[in-house]
């Protein structure tokens, strides 16, 4: 979906490896997309792990569990995307998380 908005996408199979990709801050990135649940760190780990290490990288978080929701802090809550969703909705997400 991000390819057909125009964005070139680097995936990861895990947070793990996706925090190693990102670990330098010279690696340019602009938006981490990551699903709450996954092996090993979940994705809310990477994303206050990356907070840290790169807080200049934006972070939103999706999820189709209803009970991960519960859990959002307040700030999580505005960088959230639930599954599934359109086209349209991501795209407006992805606008929202950068423009910040």
């Amino acid at each position: 979906m991000l390819e057909k908005l125009g964005y070139r996408v680097l995936e990861t199979a895990t947070a793990d490896e996706a925090f190693q990709l990102l670990a330098p801050a010279n690696t340019a990135v602009d938006l981490v997309l990551t699903d709450i649940v996954m092996r090993g760190m979940s994705g809310r780990e990477l994303a206050v792990r990356l907070s840290i290490e790169r807080p200049d990288v934006p972070v939103l978080l999706m999820s189709g569990y209803s009970a991960d929701t519960m859990h959002l802090q307040q700030d999580e809550v505005a960088h959230f995307v639930r599954k599934p969703f359109s086209l349209e909705f991501l795209e407006k997400r992805v606008k929202h998380a950068l423009e910040e």
